[in-house]
C-alpha cells in the first residue's frame, strides 16, 4: 500500500511538472484552454517625424486590445513595411509597453523610410484620383503575461488616405 501510495505521489508530480511545462507553450495554452484570448493588433496611424535628404522617420501608431484578464508586456516585436510593391521599412522594436487587462495598449514605433521609396509613395500617393494607395503590415510580437511567454503574428492593410 505505501509502495502504491508513492508511486501515485510520484506521478501527479510528474503531471503537474508536464502540465507547467507545456503551458509555457501558446499553442498548447491556446488547446488546453489556459483562459488565454489572442490580443489584437491594430495599425492606428502614420504621422511624419523627422525627414531628411537621405531618409525620412515615422512614428507608425499601433493599438493593441487585450481581452485577457492579465496585462500584456510587449517584449519584442520584428516588422515589415511594404507599400506599391515597395519595401518600405523594416526592424525591430524591443522597447516595452504595456497593453492593460481589457483594455487597448498604445504604442509609437519609430520607422525610418529611404527617401526614394518615400518619394516614390507620396507622388502615387498625390497621383491616384481615388487615393487608394495601400500600406501593408507584418509583424511578429512577443508578450510576456503571468501565464508566460505569448506569441502573435499580425497582417493589416491600410489605405494611405485613412491613416
Amino acid at each position: 500500500m505505501l509502495i502504491e501510495k508513492k508511486k501515485w505521489i510520484g506521478v501527479t508530480i510528474a503531471g503537474f511538472a508536464l502540465l507547467l511545462s507545456l503551458s509555457h507553450c501558446t499553442a498548447i495554452r491556446e488547446f488546453l484552454g489556459f483562459g488565454y484570448t489572442p490580443p489584437e493588433v491594430s495599425l492606428v496611424s502614420i504621422d511624419i517625424t523627422k525627414m531628411s535628404f537621405s531618409s525620412l522617420t515615422l512614428n507608425v501608431g499601433l493599438e493593441v486590445r487585450n481581452p485577457n484578464d492579465y496585462d500584456l508586456t510587449l517584449k519584442k516585436m520584428d516588422y515589415k513595411m511594404d507599400a506599391l510593391g515597395l519595401e518600405m521599412a523594416f526592424g525591430s522594436y524591443n522597447k516595452t509597453f504595456t497593453a492593460p487587462k481589457h483594455g487597448v495598449g498604445k504604442v509609437k514605433l519609430p520607422v525610418d523610410v529611404e527617401v526614394q521609396n518615400a518619394l516614390k509613395l507620396v507622388k502615387e500617393f498625390m497621383n491616384a484620383s481615388d487615393s487608394e494607395t495601400e500600406i501593408h503590415m507584418k509583424a511578429n510580437i512577443v508578450f510576456d503575461s503571468p501565464v508566460g511567454e505569448i506569441k502573435k503574428s499580425f497582417e493589416t492593410v491600410r489605405k494611405l488616405k485613412d491613416l
